[in-house]
């Protein structure tokens, strides 16, 4: 992760280095740290390179989840048997929920069918309640995270990250020629 001497980024990789450092606090409190910031300026890539060093450190298991095509799949299998990702979003010991935000939300003119958040909801309440320890990405800033989110559902999802946050969610912002990390490659360190 390339900070560029950007001050949020030396902020953000101090954050990720803290977490690492004490996972076992982590993850015996649930904790909850966010990044956000424009596409492709290093959020997953952090995140992932935080996976890497839990793995290596902790023996951890991570589970890195994009939450756009998570929702889809779990819509998906309503009509086949398998593991819903949902049931492994929840049991993974370190959770990383990527561009949460970017999912489809339906509307029928008046307000946002509720079933993304229910989802979500499900899987961060059932994380804080075991105190497993979670990583979200977003395209969004907090402000447009909970416009996105908005109606009843969508603040309990919001309700349970600010509970479990250690800190509010990280911008990162773009560096000119900072590498980016291939999205299918980071799924093969976590399958």
């Amino acid at each position: 992760f390339q900070t560029g001497d950007k001050a949020k980024n030396e902020q953000a990789l101090q954050v990720a280095r803290n977490f690492v450092e004490h996972y076992d606090q982590a993850s015996t409190k649930g904790w909850i740290v966010g990044f956000w910031g424009p596409p492709s300026c290093g959020k997953t890539h952090l995140a992932v390179a935080m996976g890497q060093a839990v793995i290596k450190r902790y023996l951890a298991r991570p589970l890195l989840l994009n939450v756009p095509r998570m929702l889809r799949a779990e819509r998906e299998r309503f009509s086949s048997d398998g593991d819903s990702p949902i049931d492994q979003a929840m049991r993974a010991d370190l959770l990383i929920l990527d561009d949460i935000g970017a999912q489809y939300e339906r509307t029928d003119g008046s307000e946002k069918v509720s079933w993304v958040a229910e989802q979500l909801y499900t899987i961060l309440d059932e994380r804080y309640m075991a105190c497993r320890p979670t990583i979200i990405t977003s395209n969004l800033s907090p402000s447009d995270l909970e416009r996105r989110l908005a109606g009843e559902s969508g603040k309990r999802v919001l309700a349970r990250i600010e509970r479990a946050q250690v800190t509010p969610m990280l911008e990162i912002v773009p560096v000119p020629g900072a590498g980016q990390v291939d999205e299918a490659d980071a799924r093969l360190l976590f399958s």
